[in-house]
């Protein structure tokens, strides 16, 4: 589940901060081409560092805004480790 979340900071307007769309060059984002280029372990483990790093720093960085960084890492780390086998 995608968080639609509009951030304004010093006054401007910028992109979801989950989802940033400097992340999105050339189409493709960088996830997207991880994806596509490393093996399921390696994936898994980006995942699992950037939840630990979100949910470690929260609460001196971006506060709520990482919170819902770290449950996009947990949700992809799920999705990989379920291999869709979703519980019941």
């Amino acid at each position: 589940m995608r968080m639609n979340l509009n951030n304004v900071k010093g006054g401007m307007e910028m992109s979801n901060p989950i989802i940033p769309d400097h992340y999105h060059k050339n189409g493709i984002d960088v996830i997207g081409f991880a994806e596509m280029q490393l093996p399921k372990e390696h994936l898994i483990g980006f995942c699992r560092i950037n939840v630990l790093k979100y949910l470690t720093r929260y609460d001196r960085k971006n506060g709520v805004e990482d919170l819902y960084k770290a449950s996009e890492y947990l949700n992809k780390l799920i999705e990989l480790e379920s291999n869709g086998n979703e519980l019941s």
